[in-house]
């Protein structure tokens, strides 16, 4: 059961980020190739504190394989994420598929069990948004965002993703867009 929404969000918009499904299919569903999928970076980098916490990493941090990518919908920004991989990861595969969506890898059947969605509102100068190589002066007054992690044996990833405001004012103009 899908808990209620906050006050500042509609229906439709906490459906979307409670969706435990893969938002790269739904998002494929809904817009076709007019959606555009775009690798922004991939390799070793500093993770936040928190996700050494979710990942159970002491701190310092070991070594993560970490991936940023955007989705954007006629040139606008609508979601970016943020996939953290350990570097001992026995599934290299997910360190070498450059421009292709995460989301097809992850939900294929016997591979990763999703965990928990934790979904949060962000502000602009919390340490999440340092992350997400996009200009401070550029950034909303509010953003909402997800994470969960995905779990397979022993090996633990999390992908954190935050929607930006053209992605609410499309889903708000067609709120048919969730079924």
């Amino acid at each position: 059961m899908i808990p209620e929404p906050p006050a500042t969000l509609s229906v439709v918009h906490w459906q979307w980020l409670c969706d435990a499904d893969s938002l790269t299919k739904r998002l494929q569903h809904l817009l076709a190739d007019r959606i555009q999928f775009c690798l922004v970076s991939e390799g070793i980098a500093e993770l936040a504190q928190d996700e050494c916490e979710i990942l159970g990493f002491a701190l310092p941090h070991p070594e993560c394989w970490v991936r940023h990518i955007e989705w954007r919908f006629c040139g606008e920004l609508w979601i970016t994420a943020r996939t953290v991989l350990p570097l001992q990861s026995s599934n290299p595969l997910l360190r070498t598929i450059g421009g292709v969506p995460i989301g097809k890898y992850l939900f294929q059947p016997g591979t990763y069990q999703r965990g928990p969605i934790e979904i949060a509102e962000l502000q602009p100068r919390d340490d999440f948004c340092r992350y997400l190589k996009i200009p401070l002066s550029l950034l909303p007054a509010t953003l909402w965002g997800r994470r969960s992690l995905f779990c397979l044996a022993n090996e633990k990833l999390l992908v954190s993703e935050v929607f930006f405001p053209a992605f609410f004012q499309y889903t708000f103009a067609h709120e048919s867009c969730y079924e």
